[in-house]
């Protein structure tokens, strides 16, 4: 039975790939992993162990979506205008300069929440504003160590 279920939760997930666009994936992967830091702000216990796995499994999924961003912006097949994905890739290199401090205590989950809130909001519009959410964005970790 196991394996059936198995079978069908990958079926299911090829048939999600099949029918929702790009753009609605990428929305969804962005609004599961900021959920996933939103859930840690206002933990009232943040150096508990189950806290700390949930805040490093966060952090580290956030980190690996963000990668997947600098990945695909870097490609220079990409069709998104290139000053958009500089500023991508700009933003990328943020969240990989500023999960460390994160992770040390030093800085807060607003940042990477922030930033990922306005790609999200970028994602669910149309395609005119992805560049004006992408300089909002920038404005956002432009105020956290210098991004």
């Amino acid at each position: 039975m196991y394996g059936l279920m198995r079978g069908g939760a990958s079926a299911y997930k090829q048939t999600i790939r099949e029918t929702e666009s790009p753009r609605a994936i990428e929305r969804r992967l962005f609004s599961k992993v900021t959920a996933a830091l939103e859930a840690l702000v206002d933990e009232q216990s943040p150096f508990a162990p189950d806290v700390m796995r949930d805040r490093n499994k966060a952090l580290a999924d956030n980190l690996e979506l963000w990668g997947v961003v600098l990945f695909e912006a870097a490609d220079k097949g990409n069709a998104l205008p290139q000053s958009l994905r500089a500023q991508l890739i700009g933003l990328a290199l943020f969240v990989d300069r500023i999960t460390p401090d994160i992770v040390e205590g030093k800085s807060s989950l607003e940042p990477l929440i922030n930033l990922n809130r306005s790609i999200i909001k970028g994602l669910e519009g149309d395609g005119g504003r992805a560049q004006s959410v992408a300089d909002a964005a920038l404005s956002v970790a432009g105020g956290f160590h210098g991004a």
